[in-house]
């Protein structure tokens, strides 16, 4: 049993005064083998008494030095361990765990290029080449926008489920100055997680897509046949075992998801069913079938009638061998492309955004963009570290729905009929964390007035550090 300081002095000024008491109190008895004529032997008792109580004090001595030292000691350790007044991390009442990646890009194009901000010869997001004899400058970009951070955030347990949040950012906010590039958000929501159901809310990727193309173009073949976005939306999601074969999964999604225009009156429908299954290899492969289907209004103003917007894809990733897979996506639908931002029909065909009903060009009333396309990518893993990847992708619009326009002499996405690229990267991990590319791009684009526009050839590296 351990001992305090408090108790180990009164034990030790217990002892003193007792041995004290015992050497020269008047009240103590004499030992009745001690005659009083004989004082020497009882001057012998007394000095041995001595010694033993200044021995006892030397020790109390030590006692005390140890026990300030040790109390010390604590005391420091609980200031560095928990601050007062401060709990969870990074000063939060949860756990919020930081991640990202600093990314630093360079490319060369041959010829001018549309990218996804509407900015031409940009070079940072590059999806259509512009027509021949405009603005079809070769041109050199280096940028680190695709820099990204996030946070992580564990929060409590609600009604027997788990929730947690993430915030995301990057630099590509807008068409901004190279040195001074604005944030954008990428994803904020948070995410209700009880056994096999999850509930989400805010903005992420759109429940549709299954699988994605690795590219080091950053758009990731967007209007070159891989639809999607990030979009504000309420996701409710089942997964189950159909005890067909043990690892088996189907999980079913629908989202309510924001439309391109808050005027158009309704939300978009998005739906996704997936069945991960083990085939040819330990990793599982996808299929999957999903879509969306709602409508579109160009504008506000009454002018404005709404278009029907509707997908239907279907997604596979097939892992092969343990160094080959295959993964990409087909689809069909319409109005996939201008304000509702889903990255299909070729662009900005979407007729909506330009010119309402009775505007007196009657080729721009009343007219929807029916359009298939889709993604085709292997991959090579000839060792762990090393991924080769080589892929196809195309959107193309139908003809006789595509807007003349001012195509003859675009330099934008108007008058597009069909925009297809052909890619292949090399892509090292030299540890987990730090990674580095090199990219080569096949891209073309057809108009529908005249074939005007070349091919651009791109070159494209990239370094990663994840943190």
């Amino acid at each position: 049993m351990q001992m305090t300081k408090k108790s180990l002095m009164v034990a030790a000024l217990a002892c003193a005064s007792s041995v004290t008491g015992f050497a020269g109190g008047a009240d103590i008895e004499k030992p009745a083998t001690a005659p009083v004529s004989s004082p020497a032997p009882q001057a012998n008792q007394n000095q041995a008494l001595e010694k033993e109580l200044a021995l006892l004090k030397a020790r109390l001595s030590d006692l005390e030095s140890k026990l300030d030292a040790c109390a010390c000691s604590q005391k420091s350790a609980t200031s560095i361990a928990a601050p007062a007044g401060k709990t969870g991390k990074v000063f939060s009442q949860f756990d919020v765990e930081l991640y990202g990646y600093i990314c630093a890009n360079v490319s060369y194009d041959s010829h001018g290029t549309v990218d996804l901000l509407g900015s031409t010869n940009n070079g940072d997001l590059p999806y259509a080449v512009t027509a021949k004899n405009t603005n079809n400058n070769s041109h050199f970009s280096a940028t680190a926008r695709q820099t990204r951070l996030g946070l992580n955030v564990k929060g409590p347990e609600v009604l027997g489920g788990k929730v947690s949040a993430t915030i995301e950012t990057d630099f590509y906010g807008s068409a901004s100055s190279q040195g001074s590039c604005t944030p954008r958000m990428r994803h904020a929501y948070a995410k209700w997680v009880k056994d096999s159901w999850t509930v989400l809310a805010g903005q992420t990727w759109d429940s549709f897509i299954t699988v994605m193309p690795d590219t080091i173009n950053f758009n990731t073949l967007a209007y070159n046949g891989q639809l999607g976005n990030r979009r504000a939306q309420v996701r409710v999601a089942k997964s189950f075992n159909p005890e067909l074969k043990k690892g088996d999964k189907i999980t079913l999604t629908g989202a309510i998801a924001r439309p391109g225009y808050s005027a158009t009156g309704y939300p978009h429908l998005q739906y996704n069913a997936a069945y991960d299954v083990k085939l040819l290899t330990e990793k599982p492969s996808t299929f999957s079938i999903s879509g969306v289907v709602g409508k579109e209004k160009g504008d506000a103003t009454g002018a404005y009638r709404r278009y029907k917007v509707w997908a239907v894809i279907g997604s596979i990733n097939l892992p092969v061998t343990s160094y080959l897979s295959f993964k990409g996506s087909a689809y069909t639908g319409a109005n996939l492309g201008g304000v509702t931002a889903y990255y299909g029909c070729a662009g900005s065909n979407y007729t909506i955004n330009y010119t309402p009903d009775g505007s007196g060009n009657s080729s721009f009333d009343n007219k929807s963009v029916r359009s298939v396309g889709g993604w085709l990518q292997a991959t090579v893993n000839p060792i762990k570290k090393l991924a080769w990847n080589t892929g196809y992708g195309i959107d193309a619009p139908k003809k006789n729905d595509i807007l003349a326009g001012a195509s003859a002499t675009a330099t934008t996405s108007t008058g597009i009929t069909r925009i297809y690229t052909v890619y292949t990267n090399l892509i090292y991990s030299f540890t987990d964390n730090l990674s580095a590319g090199l990219e080569y791009q096949y891209l073309k684009t057809t108009r529908k007035v005249t074939d005007n526009s070349k091919a651009d050839n791109r070159i494209g590296a990239m370094a990663m550090f994840k943190f």
